[in-house]
This record gives structure tokens, sequence and C-alpha cells, in this order.
């Protein structure tokens, strides 16, 4: 069985409809403020084991329910949108599902025929990417399943990983090259070589000050910190790990680190970092038994919800979202 990842899923700004200037661009910390229109803090965490679930736990740590989606069929990769979607892959058949965060099921096989999808990320315009490791390539689809370009990016070795940031570019990490290229979200190389040298990359999580993390499974296990243009900031920002298989963060400071347990019953686990590299909780998850790709919906930061009161404050000063704004509404 072979090695998954998941980009880092963490906020960017978003438009509020029917506000202008710069009300409109209030919720900065994007949809880990109101997913569904409720406020998360949450972890979904893919078990590879058969039969495979989705498990859901707070960002404590705490399990929320262990089988929030149940009878799966090797589980790898997750990620999800702002309308409160996950969207998981499957290693054996190819496919990627799509689901609620409530567990419901969407569309269990909305994407087919992806070879290897060991990483997907969702953009903010309604586009899937997903890894196509069993031939080097990167998939690009459409929220809906519609394939926009089965080869988006070709020509690449063991694409393991893949992290969007919020200016359409695309980072992938060559888990037999030791290297992570940079792409646009249409295609066109930018740096396929933008850090190189790495051994074996298998994870990758960007932060909202221009920081890349990448978690690399060859001895020793570390997490490096790279600034998004490739320099090298800290080689070991975290040291000493064992079977490092993703990563992911929480928008507020805060790295998380799963470890595969090698595969035994019960051996994996959920560490939590700062993203200055210091221990908070080495065991924030544990006793997992394969667990594979996750994904972290950020709670809201009180500067985010201080500056979303703000927003809807101006909102109704501009009469947006009262009665009287419309004297057609009685």
């Amino acid at each position: 069985m072979k090695r998954t990842t998941v980009g880092d899923v963490t906020g960017r700004g978003i438009p509020v409809a029917g506000l202008a200037g710069s009300v409109s661009w209030v919720l900065v910390f994007c949809w880990g403020i109101f997913v569904g229109g409720a406020v998360h803090g949450q972890i979904y965490l893919a078990n590879y084991s058969y039969p495979g679930t989705i498990s859901e736990y707070t960002l404590s740590g705490s399990l929320v329910n262990p089988a929030l989606i149940s009878g799966l069929d090797a589980p790898m990769a997750l990620a999800t949108d702002r309308q409160g979607h996950l969207f998981v892959s499957f290693e054996m058949t190819g496919v990627i599902g799509e689901y609620t965060i409530a567990g419901a099921t969407v569309n269990s096989s909305l994407i087919s025929g992806v070879p290897g999808p060991y990483g997907i990320a969702v953009d903010g315009n309604g586009f899937v990417y997903a890894t196509r490791m069993d031939n080097g390539t990167i998939g690009k689809f459409t929220t809906s399943g519609a394939t926009v370009s089965a080869n988006l990016i070709s020509g690449l070795s063991g694409p393991m990983s893949i992290a969007l940031d919020g200016s359409g570019h695309l980072f992938v990490a060559n888990f037999y090259g030791g290297t992570i290229g940079e792409y646009s979200t249409s295609g066109e190389t930018i740096n396929a070589s933008l850090i190189s040298g790495v051994s074996y990359p298998i994870g990758l999580a960007l932060d909202g000050n221009g920081h890349l993390f990448v978690a690399t499974a060859g001895w020793p296990e570390t997490i490096a910190e790279y600034s998004m243009s490739g320099e090298l900031i800290n080689d070991s920002l975290i040291s000493g790990l064992n079977s490092v298989w993703n990563i992911a963060l929480d928008g507020n400071g805060h790295l998380f680190v799963e470890d595969y347990g090698n595969g035994l019953p019960g051996a994996g686990s959920i560490a939590e970092y700062t993203t200055s590299g210091e221990l908070v909780n080495p065991a924030l998850i544990s006793g997992l038994t394969q667990p594979l790709g996750f994904v972290v919906i950020p709670e809201p930061s009180v500067v985010a919800l201080a500056m979303l009161g703000a927003a809807l404050v101006a909102a109704r000063s501009m009469g947006i979202g009262s009665k009287a704004a419309d004297p057609s509404i009685r």
C-alpha cells in the first residue's frame, strides 16, 4: 500500500454578496468561520483499514463520531470546499466521492478514472485538483464532476501531495523526484524544481504568511519550513518523527502532524505543534489504525469574528438585510 497526503485547506477572502468596497472582503478567514451556516473547528480523518471510515474530531482531539461516513473502500485523501462538502479519494477504485460534513452522501462516484488519487485539493472557484500518481500527472475537475483536464500537469515523478495558495498557484510534492514544483491552476509551469533535494516529500501545507511546510518520509523524518519562493527557513523545524504521513494547518498558528504508526493496529496518531515548531500535544488524537488523509476546518479567530461583526454592523448601516432598505418588503 502506498502513502498519501492532502494539501492544506486554509481560508482566503470571500466577497460578501451585496456589500461594496472594503466591507465586501471582511471574511478574510474564509469558510473556516461558517461552513453550512455554523461555526466550525473540526478534524476529519480517513481510516484506510477495511471497511474504511471517515471520523470526526474536535480541534482539541475529542472524538465526535468514529464513523461519520462508513462502508468505504480504502479512503485516502480528503479535501473540503466552502459549501461544507467533503471530497474523498479512494485508492483501489481511482474514484473521488462527495459527502457533506454531516456525513450524507452527495455522490459516491463524483469523479472517476483517477489512477493513484493520493492528494486532492479544492479551490475557491469550484475546481478539484487530484494527483494521478500512477501516471505522473495532476488532473483538474469541477466540483460537479466534469473533467476540465485529465492531464493538467504532466511529467511528474510520484506526485503525492498538492497545496493551493490564494493566488492561483498549485504546489506539488514529487515523492520520487525529491522536489516541490510550482504551477498555475491552469497548468503552466512556474518552477518545476522550486525546492529540490528533498528526501521523499510526502506532505505539504501553506500558511497565510507565505510559508510552505514540507513533511519528508526519508530518514530522518522531519517537517521543514520554506518561503513560497523556495528559500529554506528551517530544514528541521520539527524532527524526531516516525512514519509521518500527512500535515495540515488550522489557520491559527497550529500545525498538525499525522503518524501512520507503520500501519500497526492502534499505533497511528496526530500530534499538534505551533508553526514555530513547539510541541503542543504529542498525542492529540491516538489509537488510530492506518490513518491516512485528514483535513482541518479551522475555528474562527477572535480577529475574524470581530471583522465579521464589523461587517454586519456596516451592512445594517447601509440598509442591507433590513426591511427598511426595501419599501417593497412589508
